[in-house]
């Protein structure tokens, strides 16, 4: 049964609104009430779902607001999107660019970024791969070299400290990276908020720069993996925590990456790419976001779900 629940000590009777089949995808649906702040829950029955709402009041509005959606669209059919129009039109179909970036700044922000860093790294803006290494680069006598990371800090470069993730070094590395990013990362956004899922990035960010910096020694690293594993070790706390909520992701998800991530320490990606694999970011950011699933204060949803 799948349910969402108000806090413990508010006691609330609820009221039946409409009944879906039991193969519907309802994620949509539960996006656009959330945002909405329609307190409800969702059952599943022996024939199908159905959607109960707290407030009497809401049922007739939400009925006729129901009646506008095309239920037989792609969205209510597939896996978990992004959401549905406000208006109750197509999902896939009308939530352009402008839409997305309302509803998931920091998330497209953070792939933005990564683009330009990949591009940086393909034609070799010089300019700006010195703004975006853990170490400032130096032209010495035998051509490029590290600064030094302690005098670069002293000097007020802290911003150091996180832009590597946004340097890429291959098309593959970039869709990889960005794909989960966008996985992963709308789904805390939109749970915990912009300014939480900020602080979540920025925090698995530099901590998995920091540890590759102290792992590797003066080298060229960066990518957004550390930060892909810690919002999955983030994710998968913060859904046992509360069990229902939109950061419910598949068994085999979790599986897969942590298979990538054996497979990184083993050794035997680097036979396939020019360099070698950030295990200390990797391992560092997936710890770093258990730590902050488990500590992390979970929003309340009293009024929202």
């Amino acid at each position: 049964m799948l349910t969402r629940k108000p806090n413990q000590g508010c006691e609330l009777s609820w009221h039946r609104v409409q009944h879906f089949p039991l193969n519907m995808n309802l994620a949509p649906l539960m996006l656009e009430l959330q945002r909405h702040q329609v307190v409800y829950r969702i059952t599943e029955e022996a024939n199908g779902q159905c959607l109960w709402v707290a407030d009497e009041t809401q049922i007739e509005p939400l009925r006729q607001w129901l009646r506008n959606i095309d239920f037989s669209d792609a969205a209510f059919q597939g896996s978990f999107n992004s959401g549905i129009d406000v208006a109750g039109s197509a999902s896939h179909s009308t939530l352009g660019l402008l839409s997305l970036a309302n509803r998931f700044p920091v998330t497209l922000i953070a792939i933005a970024l990564a683009v330009v860093g990949y591009l940086a790294m393909e034609f070799q803006w010089l300019w700006l791969i010195q703004w975006l290494t853990f170490q400032p680069l130096e032209l010495t006598g035998k051509g490029l070299g590290w600064g030094s990371v302690s005098e670069a800090f002293q000097s007020g470069q802290f911003w150091r400290l996180l832009t590597p993730v946004f340097l890429h070094f291959s098309v593959l590395h970039l869709v990889f990276n960005s794909l989960w990013v966008w996985e992963f990362g709308r789904r805390i956004e939109f749970y915990c908020g912009m300014g939480s899922y900020l602080n979540v990035l920025l925090i698995t960010g530099i901590f998995s720069n920091v540890v590759q910096y102290f792992w590797s020694g003066p080298a060229l690293f960066g990518g957004l993996s550390g930060v892909v594993y810690g919002l999955l070790g983030f994710v998968w706390v913060m859904q046992k925590r509360a069990p229902g909520g939109p950061l419910q992701i598949q068994p085999a998800i979790f599986g897969f990456l942590l298979f990538w991530l054996a497979l990184g320490f083993s050794g035997a990606l680097n036979v396939f790419i020019d360099g070698s694999v950030a295990n200390g970011a990797h391992a560092a950011g997936l710890v770093s976001g258990l730590v902050l699933g488990y500590f992390w204060r979970l929003p309340d949803v009293r009024n929202r779900i």
